[in-house]
């Protein structure tokens, strides 16, 4: 009977002390938000330094919510679980935290110029999430690391303004697109870039006046009809590979006075660009893709394996009875040209 007494008011103790949802409470590394018990600013406040916050439910965000400690927010299903912005934005970052993570998320404004996120980490993550007229500013400070991978951005602005120092932007795999009348675009300054396999529509790319930028940019895909703006000397900046498509109409300025590499793009037409705006003698756009599969380049050397796949493309067989031998002799010449001129001609008739 005493020991049954001795449980029972140990359990009563258990409760009366047991973790609560008040703001101040941290609780474990995980914390699950249903965006009302507790609120989603109650659970980052209760969440581990470097937990995570789960997102169970639709959630409105009335005000930014103050970040102040390395955080991962991420939503157990970013369709049916969205983020909506009601007020000016949604999360403003503490100068001294180390990191802040979205991951699996739908942040959604129904105004533009609202922010996703605003202020200052050592390196924020965007994964496999979704902007929607919710931008992301980055003003001021160094030594950043930023990346987003997997993610679609509508309608939104992304803004890295940082101060000199080692500040580097990685975009993979991204969909940038407006689908409104609104002008968006992407500025960097005092940015190192590794951007990659991200699709760019109707958005103003601008690389930014600042220290010297070092950068590759390659197998992106531009269309719609904006701008690329290159502010810096561009010797350590490579755009190659890219599909730059022929319904664009982009224009590429730039203002320095190396030459800049734009080699080794594709711009919608066998003979390089078109209708694509250069606005400088110094941009080097040689050697371009004069296929969309960049299977060639307009530099490329013939070789005598090229001319007979042109002629077998062309419905006439190579066979060993070739008026003059190819296969014996590894140099194109004149005469090799016209025999298979005969051939073609040849199987029209």
């Amino acid at each position: 009977m005493v020991k049954n007494v001795i449980v029972y008011v140990l359990f009563i103790i258990a409760l009366w002390g047991g973790t609560s949802y008040g703001e101040e409470t941290t609780v474990s590394d995980y914390v699950y938000c249903n965006g009302q018990t507790p609120t989603l600013e109650q659970a980052i406040s209760q969440v581990n330094p470097n937990g995570t916050v789960y997102i169970t439910n639709p959630i409105n965000i009335n005000s930014p919510i103050y970040i102040d400690k390395s955080v991962k927010i991420q939503s157990l299903n970013k369709e049916e679980y969205k983020v909506s912005i009601l007020g000016t934005g949604a999360f403003t970052l503490s100068d001294n935290i180390s990191s802040f993570t979205l991951e699996n998320i739908h942040i959604k404004s129904f105004q533009f110029y609202k922010f996703a996120i605003e202020g200052k980490a050592k390196e924020i993550n965007i994964i496999n999430s979704v902007l929607e007229k919710a931008s992301v500013n980055i003003i001021g400070g160094s030594g950043y690391r930023i990346a987003i991978k997997d993610s679609n951005i509508f309608d939104s602005k992304l803004e890295m303004k940082a101060n000199p120092g080692k500040n580097i932007l990685i975009l993979y795999n991204n969909e940038f697109s407006v689908d409104s009348r609104q002008y968006e675009s992407i500025i960097f300054e005092n940015t190192n870039l590794e951007i990659s396999q991200n699709i760019f529509s109707d958005y103003t790319f601008k690389i930014d006046e600042g220290e010297e930028i070092e950068g590759n940019i390659y197998n992106n895909t531009f269309c719609g009809v904006r701008n690329i703006t290159i502010n810096i000397q561009g010797e350590n900046l490579k755009f190659y590979n890219n599909k730059i498509l022929k319904e664009s109409n982009y224009g590429i300025n730039y203002s320095g006075d190396y030459f800049i590499d734009f080699r080794n793009n594709w711009w919608g037409f066998k003979d390089g660009p078109q209708n694509i705006y250069l606005g400088n003698e110094n941009i080097d756009y040689s050697n371009w893709a004069l296929f969309e599969d960049f299977s060639r380049f307009q530099g490329d050397d013939y070789t005598l394996e090229d001319l007979k796949e042109a002629c077998n493309k062309l419905g006439q067989a190579i066979e060993e009875n070739w008026l003059y031998n190819l296969k014996e002799d590894t140099v194109i010449d004149k005469l090799d040209l016209i025999g298979i001129t005969r051939r073609v001609r040849a199987s029209y008739e």
